[in-house]
């Protein structure tokens, strides 16, 4: 069909991170600080593995 949209990952993981109960501010934090992480992989980023990672960064701020 189409391409996959690379932003598409930022929107899952941001969708997975509310539906685990955090709030949409530390959310967005999250995904900010593992958008590195997902460019510097190229192509489509792997999900789960973003997820642990953004997890991470919450739990530090904590």
């Amino acid at each position: 069909m189409g391409t996959p949209v690379t932003q598409g990952w930022r929107d899952q993981l941001h969708a997975a991170l509310i539906g685990l109960g955090y709030a949409t501010r530390d959310a967005d934090e999250a995904v900010a600080a593992v958008a590195p992480q997902a460019e510097a992989a190229g192509g489509t980023p792997q999900v789960g593995q973003l997820l642990k990672a953004a997890l991470q960064t919450l739990n530090r701020a904590r």
